[in-house]
């Protein structure tokens, strides 16, 4: 059946992003593209963009948890849809060592804040 096995809670959001290509060689393109999260979890994102990826694209992404912490993390594509204003990518967070655990933390405190404002 189609029940996805996921090992991080994953939470809806709206968070926005940048990102910078990895390229041949393993450089990194000088211009980021701007982007927007739409779901995270300590594994990985789901991310609107302009452009089609294929999966297995490189890239490193950053945005802001908070006012305060940044992350930036190299990640691949794991799948790429079509959506309605672009691309929805599956992304894989491939580079987690310390940022995991900062990005579980902010989720969970994130869903609880939004559990305590439903129950007012």
């Amino acid at each position: 059946m189609g029940s996805e096995k996921r090992k991080d809670v994953r939470m809806d959001c709206y968070l926005p992003a940048q990102y910078w290509l990895v390229l041949a060689m393993g450089r990194v393109a000088q211009d980021s593209k701007k982007s927007t999260i739409t779901n995270l979890s300590g594994g990985g994102c789901c991310m609107l963009v302009n452009d089609e990826m294929p999966k297995g694209t490189k890239m490193y992404v950053q945005f802001r948890l908070g006012l305060n912490e940044e992350i930036k993390i190299f990640c691949d594509v794991l799948r790429a849809e079509e959506a309605p204003r672009g691309y929805s990518l599956g992304i894989r967070f491939l580079d987690r060592e310390g940022v995991k655990e900062r990005i579980i933390k902010y989720v969970f405190f994130e869903l609880r804040k939004k559990r305590k404002e439903g129950s007012d």
